[in-house]
């Protein structure tokens, strides 16, 4: 399925991260370039259909707080106390400290920062997420709860699986990390499940020696982990696929030299979009060439067509019914900075329901 672009600017251009979907309304978190004053900061947009976006008012983004040294990152977002809560970083000037940074909002239009004491100098926060009506947030200080998103308190959990971690994947009310093992991390990548109780080690993907964790998904129509594998100055893409995230299956078709930026699943199957793998050292993300994949069944994937996608790539998949939305920057323009850009498709049609067939013979429709 080839995306067309529409030209829709987010700004210029949109370095996303994560979304979320609220009353209706598409949320995007991420960083937009301020061509005026040559800097960096943080962003919200909403968007009532994925095409056309408007940025929110955020509290603590400003010229001033920026010439102070201040920088404020956001990482995640998720639908819950007040109405949305958003996490992320705020790094002091001159390295003074680190600190979780916490923003609440009722409409998704304007943010308000949360300041708590157990967030404050222990470093950022990376995730949240929500189960059984409670926020969970974590980062460096550790596991954090709240039942409306402005009072937080401490969980005590045992020691991460790693010291570093990946991007993680969003499950039903808890997150799962793929961490690899072993003295340097290539003996294999197990799965870890974290939630208020704390880790636990579901198993390892088979086949994942050697090999690098990039995007994940879990849903009701299963999940699938995309990754990589480097040996002898090749790079070779990876898939594993799991109906249930504990039993796992590698793909032997997975896609190509691939770096996946999002991966969503559908009723219809998977879909991932990205880049193909940058050749060379020297690179920069205005070479990058955007590439879309897609599988029925997680095991064997297939590449659209990819024509008209130099200098730009989605960052972020959206669904609104069965049109599939790719939020990311084009970079094909004559600034060299990108735009941030819009692109739709129309998803497979879902086949219809079987029909049941009552003891007299009749066939009646589920719709």
């Amino acid at each position: 399925m080839s995306l067309g672009l529409l030209g829709a600017d987010l700004a210029t251009p949109p370095l996303l991260s994560n979304a979320a979907v609220f009353k209706g309304r598409f949320v995007i978190l991420g960083r937009r370039l301020d061509l005026a004053n040559e800097d960096e900061r943080l962003a919200i947009w909403t968007s009532p259909d994925g095409l056309y976006w408007q940025r929110s008012a955020v509290e603590g983004i400003s010229a001033a707080a920026h010439a102070a040294g201040v920088e404020l990152e956001l990482r995640d977002v998720a639908v819950g106390g007040p109405g949305l809560v958003a996490v992320g970083v705020e790094r002091e000037c001159c390295g003074a400290g680190v600190n979780g940074a916490i923003w609440v909002s009722v409409d998704a239009d304007a943010w308000t920062r949360v300041y708590d004491a157990d967030v404050d100098g222990t470093g950022g926060l990376w995730s949240i997420w929500t189960a059984d009506d409670q926020l969970y947030a974590y980062g460096e200080p550790g596991l954090l709860t709240s039942s409306d998103g402005y009072e937080w308190e401490p969980v005590t959990i045992g020691d991460p699986p790693a010291e570093y971690l990946d991007t993680p994947i969003k499950a039903d009310g808890f997150l799962a990390y793929a961490v690899g093992t072993g003295a340097d991390g290539s003996a294999g990548l197990d799965l870890w499940r974290l939630d208020g109780s704390g880790w636990t080690n579901t198993g390892r993907l088979p086949d994942s020696e050697g090999a690098s964790f990039q995007r994940g998904v879990a849903s009701t129509s299963g999940w699938v982990i995309l990754g990589e594998r480097y040996r002898r100055d090749r790079v070779r893409s990876l898939a594993w696929v799991s109906a249930d995230g504990t039993s796992w299956q590698a793909a032997p078709t997975p896609p190509a030299a691939f770096i996946a930026t999002d991966v969503m699943a559908d009723e219809a199957g998977f879909i991932a979009v990205g880049y193909e793998y940058p050749a060379g050292c020297a690179w920069d993300w205005s070479e990058a060439n955007g590439e879309t994949w897609s599988s029925s069944d997680g095991l064997v994937w297939q590449k659209s067509d990819s024509d008209g996608w130099e200098h730009k790539f989605v960052n972020v998949l959206l669904r609104s019914n069965r049109t599939l939305i790719g939020v990311g920057v084009d970079f094909d323009n004559e600034d060299g900075w990108g735009n941030g850009a819009v692109w739709t498709a129309k998803l497979p049609p879902l086949a219809p329901a079987e029909p049941r067939t009552p003891p007299d013979g009749l066939q009646v429709g589920c719709g």
